[in-house]
């Protein structure tokens, strides 16, 4: 037993000194002031990241990197001992002072054959991003060198040249260039039309955090908020397209909120910036003329059907007519002249004709010259002479239809009535009363309105409203008929007339679909029975249907 416990501390002694000769020959294999094991490259690439003032920390591994070369600096060890020196190289910024940027720090390494190794460190914060937003004056490489003299071989001197990466942190917003902005774009553009493409931005950080994305902000929900009018189709390009029909008259501008938003990679880290532009809509000729005088039933703030009343003599040339407004304006039933104006800004020149008459062959009997008002820059005046004489017996009644029509290219127009009665000579003298169509049918109220509920009636069809007219004429002559003129908002077919067999009454009623919000101008006209059209007279009266929501009070 005893000769056994021998053999196996000599074994186990030999054991260890052979270990022990490993380690050491290790060392020795690994010389100091040499990179580590199976680095050849005597140029050292390392890496560090920018920071602010209050970011920076000297104990975070952020702001150091490994150099990478054997050796303890400062030792004293003959076998490990190196003295490390930063020198400026040939590249070295001119801006950048080295001694005060970086220093050197040892620190204990696992994988090193001398347990401690040399670490370049930040000694305060640095700025990579440079003051102009090109590249130019990016501090993004530092570029130095470090001797490195070894106590083993101390007339020996080999020399590592740096690369030090300063690494961007998206420290930067996005800048807009040129902003706010503003653009313009015609009413008329349809959509898809581009109408600003000069929205750009930029920033001074690098990679992803430079790169920018445009969009549209939503903005207050106003009238003049264009976030739903206007597209950003490309985030990555600053144009500006029209998402919806525009309309001057209804909206002359528009703001809009970008943002320009960089893209870097962690989300939480990205930054954004934002402005405004402001698109004006430019008019153009899309409106016709409009009648103007005070009383007149407008939709839309359009006189709805305008018509004028006028009065000659039988036998005479009655010169310039004379016009009432119809129906009569409580606060000036007398004279109106016949204006129009342009509905657009463009102020078009407007001319006056008359188109037709009803009997017709009488639009030779008068004369229309067209003068602009004075004092205005857009309402024109139509001048109607009586060039020829009436004679009662054959007419006693005329409607004139006249034009009022723009003189630009689309030459857009509006068209008014003129009811003209051809009154007897000597109080009807020259007549037998008993024959003449004296009177023009009457409504009890200048204006009806009506309130229905929203629903589809094209089945069943919905009463709305019983209207009556008199006449102050008799026998067959007293007779009324009814029609209807004209429906605003397109509505035509949604609306007509039931007789209910009584005399000088009639029922409207809705035929067809109507929708809560809208709003519709019925213009019902009364005419008598006269056997000759040339004698028979009529009256209108506007109608104002308004359509209520389901679920709310009539």
């Amino acid at each position: 037993m005893f000769l056994g416990q021998r053999l196996s501390f000599r074994m186990s002694t030999h054991l260890i000194s052979i270990i022990w000769i490993f380690y050491i020959d290790e060392i020795i294999a690994q010389q100091p002031c040499t990179r580590s094991a199976g680095i050849a490259d005597p140029n050292i690439a390392g890496v560090v990241y920018e920071s602010s003032v209050l970011e920076f920390d000297p104990n975070s591994p952020l702001y150091r990197t490994d150099t990478t070369i054997e050796g303890i600096n400062g030792g004293t060890d003959v076998n490990s001992g190196v003295t490390l020196t930063i020198a400026r190289a040939q590249a070295t910024p001119s801006s950048v002072n080295l001694n005060d940027l970086i220093e050197l720090v040892t620190e204990t390494v696992s994988g090193s054959p001398f347990g401690r190794r040399t670490y370049i460190r930040l000694k305060k914060e640095i700025d990579r991003d440079g003051t102009s937003f090109t590249a130019v004056d990016d501090l993004d490489t530092v570029e130095f060198e470090i001797s490195c003299v070894s106590r083993k071989s101390p007339t020996e001197t080999k020399y590592f040249l740096v690369q030090l990466e300063i690494r961007d942190i998206n420290d930067n917003p996005p800048i807009f260039v040129n902003a706010p902005y503003t653009a313009s774009v015609d009413e008329s553009a349809p959509v898809g039309t581009t109408v600003y493409s000069g929205i750009s931005a930029t920033d001074l950080d690098a990679g992803s955090n430079k790169e920018i994305e445009f969009a549209i902000v939503a903005g207050d929900g106003s009238i003049n908020d264009g976030s739903t009018k206007f597209l950003l189709p490309k985030k990555s390009r600053g144009e500006i397209v029209v998402r919806q029909p525009l309309d001057f008259e209804s909206v002359r501008s528009y703001t809009l909120n970008i943002s320009a938003t960089d893209t870097a990679s962690n989300p939480a880290d990205r930054r954004q910036a934002t402005t405004t532009i402001i698109i004006s809509v430019n008019d153009v000729d899309d409106l016709g003329p409009r009648f103007v005088y005070t009383g007149c039933v407008e939709v839309d703030n359009v006189c709805f059907n305008p018509t004028y009343s006028t009065s000659v003599t039988s036998g005479s040339t009655g010169g310039v007519l004379v016009f009432n407004p119809v129906p009569a304006n409580s606060s000036n039933p007398n004279v109106v002249n016949i204006v129009a104006e342009d509905r657009d800004t463009l102020n078009a020149p407007i001319n006056f004709a008359i188109q037709q008459t009803l009997p017709t062959g009488y639009q030779n009997r008068f004369q229309v010259t067209t003068q602009q008002v004075s004092g205005s820059a857009n309402q024109y005046q139509a001048i109607v002479t009586q060039t020829s004489p009436f004679n009662r017996s054959q007419v006693s009644e005329l409607e004139l239809f006249i034009e009022a029509r723009e003189t630009l290219t689309n030459r857009y127009s509006n068209r008014a009535t003129i009811k003209m009665t051809i009154a007897a000579v000597n109080n009807d003298s020259d007549v037998n009363s008993c024959d003449i169509n004296r009177n023009s049918p009457k409504f009890p109220v200048p204006m009806y309105i009506v309130n229905i509920r929203e629903g589809n009636y094209t089945k069943e069809h919905q009463l709305m409203l019983e209207v009556s007219a008199t006449d102050g004429d008799e026998n067959q002559v007293g007779g009324i008929l009814f029609d209807i003129q004209g429906v605003s908002n397109n509505g035509a077919g949604k609306f007509s007339l039931k007789s209910n067999g009584q005399t000088g009454k009639i029922s409207i009623v809705c035929i067809g679909k109507i929708v809560g919000g809208d709003h519709y101008l019925i213009m019902l006209r009364a005419f008598d029975r006269d056997m000759t059209d040339s004698s028979r007279r009529s009256t209108s009266v506007p109608v104002e249907v308004r359509v209520v929501s389901l679920g709310k009070n009539r």
